[in-house]
């Protein structure tokens, strides 16, 4: 239940905060860029100034979508875990929202448009803390005969 618990908010906090990488003072993320002057002005704004493909456009979207998704997934696993039941079903679709999740975040990642100053971010390491943990979730509750109370 934990493991599920922490891979939801993982998820949710890597694909809302929207920091995958930060270039010079903006960050970006799958649902757009956010660029703060002096830490003061902050303006919100989509992705097209990165001169990003349409196609890799797209996948960020995809992106945020299958992590709310996977958020979804697995707090009701986290839910039915709680009420001692065995989610089996639900452990069933985590896995098909991770493997989406994950094609989605590969395209978004490796179409990246090459800048000079890119550094990493949280939200693409809250990302793949979320893949890990909640593949860990379902794989324990699929092979649990039947969850403590």
């Amino acid at each position: 239940m934990a493991l599920a618990f922490l891979a939801a908010g993982a998820f949710a906090i890597s694909v809302t905060a929207g920091q995958w990488w930060t270039i010079a003072d903006a960050t970006v993320g799958p649902f757009g860029t956010r660029s703060c002057m002096d830490g003061f002005e902050c303006h919100s704004r989509g992705l097209a100034w990165t001169t990003g493909s349409a196609g890799w456009e797209r996948a960020a979207v995809a992106t945020g979508a299958a992590g709310l998704i996977a958020t979804l997934v697995l707090l009701v696993v986290a839910g039915a875990a709680a009420a001692g039941r065995t989610p089996r079903m639900a452990a069933m679709s985590t896995i098909a929202a991770m493997i989406a999740a994950a094609g989605a975040a590969y395209v978004f990642v490796t179409g990246l448009p090459t800048f000079a100053e890119t550094s990493i971010d949280r939200g693409l390491v809250l990302f793949a803390v979320g893949l890990v943990f909640g593949l860990v979730a379902a794989v324990l509750v699929l092979r649990a005969r039947k969850l403590p109370a």
